[in-house]
């Protein structure tokens, strides 16, 4: 028998203790709602403010129809805002103090008002030029590609050191992030391990094939979907 040849790369991030106890949820209301400031604190007032500023701020109603607009893709699941805030968390670009001043962990963190706003604000970060130019950088690269990459980046950090990273998959089944914890370079390709806020406290995986097609079992973008088997292959799929 021919063994696989397998070359590990770990942060050392354990879902089970650098990711949330509890499971992805629907946002877009309460302590999980875009609100004018947050816009305001995103995109700046000039031109989201008919008069004031700030506080003060009254909105044009072109404003709160996309707030309404960007609140309902919130109910769809808050995916990328717990990847973002669990790996920010694990690299200390977050104070876990901030969220609980007695947690000794992210998965001991509960579902407080503070938690879930921190978790949705970070999720809508989507929606920014930023975020856009950051994710262009990548999507045009084919799933080994950035396998390979995000490899590296792992390869040449130090422990926590490393810049908070997601891992966005992109299907006809819709949109998931999670979060990046390890890869395997193995014969066929690699596997990349993640933690997946729709599974808490467990460790699943990405496998991406040498010929550019990437399978990931248990894949569904909102939290109250059943889960299925997603499969895609070449550029525009993965960042």
């Amino acid at each position: 028998d021919v063994k696989q040849k397998i070359k590990t790369s770990n942060l050392n991030f354990i879902p089970s203790t650098d990711g949330f106890g509890f499971k992805n949820f629907v946002g877009g209301e309460g302590s999980s709602a875009a609100t004018v400031q947050d816009l305001i604190e995103f995109f700046g007032d000039d031109g989201l403010c008919s008069e004031g500023s700030g506080n003060s701020c009254i909105p044009y109603p072109g404003v709160l129809d996309f707030l309404g607009q960007l609140n309902e893709v919130l109910k769809n699941g808050l995916c990328y805002g717990f990847s973002a805030a669990s790996t920010n968390i694990f690299s200390k670009t977050v104070s876990i103090s901030s969220l609980d001043a007695k947690a000794e962990n992210t998965f001991a963190l509960k579902r407080t008002e503070i938690v879930e706003r921190t978790i949705a604000r970070l999720h809508m970060l989507q929606f920014t030029e930023e975020f856009r130019d950051e994710i262009d950088k990548y999507i045009v690269l084919s799933p080994p590609e950035l396998a390979r990459e995000l490899k590296q980046k792992i390869d040449s950090s130090e422990e926590k050191s490393i810049p908070p990273m997601t891992l966005a998959l992109y299907t006809s089944n819709g949109g998931h992030s999670v979060t990046p914890v390890s890869v395997e370079q193995i014969d066929a390709g690699y596997l990349i391990h993640v933690y997946d806020s729709n599974w808490p406290g467990k460790s699943r995986h990405v496998s991406v094939r040498n010929n550019g097609k990437w399978t990931y079992q248990g894949g569904h973008q909102n939290p109250e979907e059943a889960s299925g088997a997603w499969s895609e292959s070449g550029p525009g799929t993965m960042a």
